[in-house]
């Protein structure tokens, strides 16, 4: 099912597809295409891809073609698919003294 998936081909598109992205959630599978846990994982990607389309978009990326990577996912305990998570800090709604309103 990895056909049905856009595929990131060089370490260069893998960042600007995390840094160009500004209102979406960035999934990024690394593994192989061939892999079947990673197979598992694509179908199960591609099956939720339009649900997701407004607030995520799914890229894959192979970790031989593009292997920048790998060193610093230190191959997760050697997992042949690896999930990663890029935690941002929260929105503060309603705490700055300039959303308070003024009397």
């Amino acid at each position: 099912m990895s056909y049905l998936l856009p595929h990131l081909r060089t370490g260069w598109a893998v960042d600007q597809a995390i840094l160009n992205e500004e209102d979406r959630v960035v999934v990024i599978r690394f593994g192989h295409d061939y892999d079947p846990v990673c197979m598992q994982m694509d179908e199960a990607l591609s099956k939720i891809v339009e649900k997701v389309k407004n607030f995520a978009v799914i890229y894959l990326v192979d970790i031989t073609e593009v292997p920048d990577f790998n060193t610093m996912r230190a191959r997760a305990a050697r997992r042949p698919c690896a999930r990663r998570r890029r935690r941002e800090a929260p929105p503060q709604a309603g705490t700055s003294s300039t959303t308070r309103a003024r009397s």
